[in-house]
């Protein structure tokens, strides 16, 4: 979990949780799936519909496996300054960019005369290793080995990413650097050439 403020507010949230649960007399596992967003939820906003998001089943599964119930019954009524206990937390977090609830990707690869390349994107680098992960992605798409690759952020002229963030980047810039390297760059010598995922 890590990332824009979302870990300080989700533990907030999870402590508050635990505070709340006592004190209505319900386990602490029943008021966040009680509280969880249910499936077929409408967006105010933006109006997407959630369809599934697996972290009610998340939960069960972990109820089974720990023995969430035995234990709960089993740590009850324990005395003294030495006990046991278990506990949850949950962690959930919605993508899409609003207004659209789209995550969108593209990059420029340039093929420079002396077999280098140049990547361009939008995808910023804040210390996360984004340029370390797309230089390796397009270096094994293309086949030009990584310190022939350098990554270029052209800044606000380029804006064909929206998250600041790695693992969604990612995921999104892995299918356009496979796309265009397979498509346009493999058995050519230069050019230039762009791809747009969405």
């Amino acid at each position: 979990m890590r990332g824009y403020g979302i870990p300080q507010a989700a533990f907030a949230a999870e402590c508050m949780a635990d505070d709340l649960a006592p004190a209505i007399h319900m386990d602490p596992l029943e008021f966040r799936m009680k509280n969880c967003m249910p499936e077929g939820y409408v967006d105010p906003h933006t109006h997407a519909v959630c369809n599934t998001y697996g972290l009610k089943e998340c939960m069960e599964k972990g109820r089974e496996l720990i023995h969430w119930d035995e234990k709960r019954k089993e740590y009850e009524n324990q005395t003294g300054p030495v006990r046991k206990g278990i506990g949850m937390a949950i962690f959930c977090y919605k993508t899409g960019v609003y207004p659209i609830s789209l995550e969108t990707a593209a990059c420029r690869m340039i093929l420079n005369q002396d077999g280098s390349m140049q990547l361009q994107m939008g995808a910023t680098e804040i210390g996360q290793g984004a340029d370390t992960v797309f230089t390796q992605m397009a270096a094994e798409t293309t086949g030009i080995t990584e310190d022939r690759v350098q990554s270029f952020h052209p800044g606000y002229g380029y804006q064909h990413r929206l998250i600041r963030a790695l693992t969604r980047p990612g995921r999104r810039m892995s299918a356009v650097w496979r796309e265009e390297g397979r498509t346009h760059f493999q058995g050519q010598n230069s050019g230039l050439c762009g791809i747009h995922a969405g």
